[in-house]
């Protein structure tokens, strides 16, 4: 008697198995994916801001000195990037050189800072990327192929960018 109970316990957990592991995942609020679009074009606009509003008076391109300097620029986008995405945006656009004690950019053929995120989402509609992932993570394509991907954080109350390729 004991070994027909166990066995169709085993059996009910075995079928209650297959079918919590073949239910289809449950798709993403709309709003959710509103949202990590909306964030993502928030921190794609810090960073133009901070690389691409200000150049010296002889047209060469420079961090907003509004901001305060390279430490404080990290820490702004900091708030919008994960830390590793934060070091490669750094290093694509600010140089040891200064003008008018402003942090130089660098920059392309054109003498503008050359963009990191090229092209830019800010470009792109809501209803021309496509967004595909869950509450805790999004990817975000872009009609050209580049995608974005943005994790919840807690603490900060918004999703961030987590890589861009």
């Amino acid at each position: 008697m004991r070994n027909k109970i166990t066995t169709v316990f085993m059996l009910v957990i075995l079928i209650l198995s297959v079918v919590a592991c073949s239910t289809p995942a449950k798709e993403a609020d709309p709003m959710d994916k509103q949202i990590a679009y909306n964030d993502a074009s928030v921190a794609v606009d810090k960073v133009k801001v901070l690389f691409h509003k200000t150049t010296a008076a002889d047209g060469t391109p420079i961090l907003d000195p509004a901001t305060g300097g390279r430490d404080k620029a990290k820490e702004l986008l900091l708030g919008y990037f994960d830390a590793p995405l934060v070091d490669k945006i750094m290093a694509h656009y600010v140089t040891d050189q200064t003008v008018e004690d402003n942090v130089v950019l660098n920059k392309g053929e054109d003498g503008s800072a050359v963009p990191f995120f090229n092209p830019s989402l800010i470009d792109s509609p809501f209803n021309a990327v496509k967004v595909e992932g869950s509450k805790e993570e999004f990817k975000i394509t872009t009609p050209e192929n580049k995608i974005y991907t943005l994790k919840w954080q807690e603490d900060k109350g918004r999703y961030i960018v987590t890589n861009y390729e």
